[in-house]
């Protein structure tokens, strides 16, 4: 089985900040997925726009709790990236001093926040760490490099 989460924002609320192709990227990844796999074997959450809140993208991470060691989990994440000064007690793990986040539709507005790399990170971490199902993330903003790097995995030897 393959459970997808697909998060895709073109329509922040600051007009300067809105993006193009973004939701079409995701719906063209959906569509892919549909028409390569029989329907029975995927599950597809899509989060899009002013529904791609930091809550309801947190709260989304569920989708991935029936997940088990024979299925993979896809995170795709199309947006805004950026990057914050880290805090002192990351500042070991991140040599240049910031760390990535993602933009979720209410992170520039009245007290928003982005969902920092660390964040993300325990996110994933808690929907496979005990059902241990192969996870694959793919986002499509800025400052993506290394905005997983830190999910700890495991690997199997043949």
């Amino acid at each position: 089985m393959i459970y997808a989460l697909v998060i895709a924002i073109d329509d922040y609320p600051i007009a300067h900040h809105r993006l193009n192709g973004c939701v079409n990227d995701a719906q063209s990844l959906v569509a892919y997925l549909e028409g390569n796999y029989p329907c029975e074997e995927l599950d597809i959450k899509t989060v899009f726009d002013k529904d791609a809140t930091k809550a309801n993208v947190i709260a989304a991470f569920t989708h991935f709790q029936s997940a088990t060691s024979d299925d993979t989990c896809l995170l795709y994440y199309s947006g805004h990236g950026s990057q914050v000064v880290a805090p002192q007690e990351f500042r070991h793990t991140d040599p240049d001093g910031k760390l990535e986040t993602v933009v979720c539709w209410d992170s520039r507005i009245d007290d928003g926040r982005d969902l920092m790399d660390k964040e993300l990170s325990y996110l994933i971490w808690e929907a496979t760490h005990q059902n241990n199902p192969h996870f694959l993330a793919l986002f499509d903003c800025c400052h993506s490099c290394s905005i997983s790097r830190e999910v700890l995995g495991t690997s199997s030897s043949a």
